[in-house]
C-alpha cells in the first residue's frame, strides 16, 4: 500500500471520527470499560489462585484429613442411594484408636496424628473457670502442619490409674 493511500485513509478516518463525535466517544468508552473489566477479572482470579496455592504450600500438598462419616450412602442392593455433600462439621461419629492405627499402617502414609475439638472446663486451685474449646492431639501435630507453638506446651502422657 502506498503512502498516499495510507494518508488518504487516515484523513477519511479522522473526518469520520470528527463528524460522529458522540458515537466515537461511546465506542472508545465501551472498549475501555471492556478491557478494564477483563483485566480486573483476570487479576482477581490470579490473586485467588496465588492465595490458595500459598495456603496449600504452607500446610503441605501431601496432607489429608480423615473424618468419620459416610460420603456415599448405598442401599441394600449396593447402588448409590445418596451423597452427603456436607460431610464434616455436620457429621456425627468418632474415629477410634484402631482407625488411627489403620491409617498409620496404610501404604505411603508417613505420619498420622489424632485431632479432636473437645469442650473442657478450667479448674485450678479449687475454682472452676469457663468452658473453653480444647484442641486434643499429640505433640506431633505442629511438626506435621509445619507450625510452631507460640506459647504453652503439650501435656505429657500420664498413665491412668485404675480408680475403684
Amino acid at each position: 500500500m502506498s503512502s498516499s493511500a495510507i494518508r488518504s485513509n487516515l484523513k477519511m478516518a479522522y473526518a469520520s471520527v470528527r463528524t460522529n463525535r458522540w458515537r466515537s466517544f461511546l465506542t472508545m468508552f465501551g472498549i475501555i470499560i471492556g478491557v478494564a473489566s477483563v483485566v480486573t477479572v483476570v487479576s482477581i482470579g490470579q490473586g485467588i489462585k496465588h492465595q490458595v496455592s500459598g495456603e496449600i504450600d504452607q500446610l503441605g500438598r501431601d496432607l489429608i484429613t480423615v473424618r468419620p462419616g459416610e460420603l456415599i450412602k448405598r442401599g441394600s442392593n449396593g447402588n448409590v442411594s445418596g451423597v452427603n455433600l456436607f460431610l464434616g462439621s455436620n457429621s456425627f461419629g468418632t474415629l477410634s484408636q484402631d482407625d488411627l492405627e489403620i491409617v498409620d499402617k496404610t501404604k505411603y502414609v508417613e505420619q498420622s496424628v489424632p485431632l479432636a475439638l473437645v469442650n473442657g472446663t478450667i479448674k485450678a486451685d479449687g475454682e472452676t473457670g469457663g468452658s473453653p474449646l480444647v484442641l486434643a492431639t499429640t505433640a506431633d501435630l505442629p511438626n506435621l502442619l509445619k507450625q510452631t507453638i507460640a506459647e504453652g506446651s503439650f501435656l505429657r502422657k500420664i498413665l491412668q490409674r485404675n480408680r475403684t
